[in-house]
């Protein structure tokens, strides 16, 4: 399909717009006919009397308002044996003619959004179809429908933002920043932001607050060496925080009526944040200095280094260490269990009789 599914185009202005849909196999001329955009009937044809394998629609410039188009193909379309699909095709793609909050959704911050000295929001989000207004810190309005300009009063030096629903999806959010003096200042999704670990005795020892450094970028100095772990909060107390998912643990062993389920074990296998790290910095869309934290209520601590990395030790140090009684496989001995040492990250010793390891 061209514009291809997700495209961002400029056809606002200049010359004829073509939209085209590409099959696999010849199909029937009647599929030109199912073929809609926007939910209209724009004219459709076969590119070719023979296969009918492309049709397309060729619009007048500037017919495509900016926003978000939708291509359709109903269902029932037939190849020119007369199988025919199923199920609908359809693709969307935008128009614009300059930036907005859904043409770019990674860019977070809109000069601008602020207008009329700060007595009201101008959007700029073609295609939006409902939005909600917040000022940092506060709570949300209630959802209500698109405009281009809605009333708002705005605390000087408090960045506001604003919650876009698009095509099925509300993470189209934005944000902007005035001071008193009318001058920009830096937006943010929180008014404040904290980090806390082992260096800083989890906020006991100092309150680890960060400072705003940029859009919707915090930054604070910590001293020490090696690994810790830590957390992010957006207030000085604990009801919210960000860390990382854990790794997932068998939730259901075998039978209990199955002897295998006394050893039966699964290794807990990674999710959710950090192995969206690991995915992106192993394909070059992150550094090493980059990751992602989640305030989902189960998210536990980060690990953050000397290295600034976010990657986790080697071996991480067990919440609660326990000896574990094994017996010997292969070539393994009493020898070997009193000089091995480490493995791993497991640490192997002999039993010597003591109360942590009388299990």
């Amino acid at each position: 399909v061209r514009p291809a599914h997700g495209q961002v185009t400029n056809h606002t202005a200049g010359g004829p717009v073509e939209v085209r849909l590409e099959f696999d196999r010849a199909m029937a001329p009647s599929v030109a006919g199912l073929a809609r955009l926007d939910g209209e009937d724009v004219g459709f044809a076969c590119a070719s009397d023979s296969a009918c394998d492309v049709i397309t629609a060729s619009l007048s410039p500037g017919s495509l308002a900016a926003g978000i188009h939708v291509v359709e193909l109903l269902a029932g379309a037939a190849d020119k044996d007369g199988v025919e699909m199923t199920a609908p095709f359809r693709s969307t793609f935008s128009v614009a003619s300059g930036p907005s909050a859904i043409v770019e959704p990674a860019r977070h911050h809109q000069p601008g959004l602020i207008c009329l000295d700060g007595k009201a929001i101008c959007h700029n989000a073609a295609g939006a179809d409902a939005l909600r207004i917040q000022n940092v810190g506060g709570n949300w309005t209630d959802w209500r429908p698109y405009e281009n300009e809605s009333d708002w009063d705005i605390v000087p030096g408090r960045g506001v933002l604003v919650q876009y629903h698009a095509e099925g999806s509300s993470s189209f959010i934005v944000g902007d920043c005035v001071d008193a003096a009318g001058h920009g200042c830096y937006a943010s999704w929180h008014s404040e932001m904290f980090v806390r670990g082992g260096w800083n005795g989890w906020g006991l020892d100092s309150d680890g607050r960060m400072l705003l450094v940029g859009h919707h970028t915090w930054a604070a100095n910590a001293t020490f060496g090696g690994f810790q772990q830590a957390k992010f909060a957006p207030q000085p107390g604990w009801s919210k925080s960000y860390g990382i998912h854990p790794d997932r643990k068998l939730l259901y062993n075998l039978p209990d009526y199955d002897e295998r389920h006394k050893s039966f074990k699964v290794e807990p296998y990674m999710s959710g944040s950090e192995a969206s790290r690991r995915w992106m910095a192993a394909r070059g869309h992150w550094s090493p200095h980059e990751s992602m934290a989640s305030g989902a209520p189960f998210a536990v601590e980060l690990w953050v280094s000397s290295q600034c990395t976010a990657e986790a030790p080697t071996c991480p140090p067990p919440k609660d260490p326990q000896w574990t009684c094994v017996g010997f496989t292969g070539d393994e001995d009493q020898a070997w269990c009193e000089s091995v040492g480490q493995v791993g990250c497991t640490e192997y010793a002999a039993n010597d009789g003591s109360p942590l390891m009388e299990s």
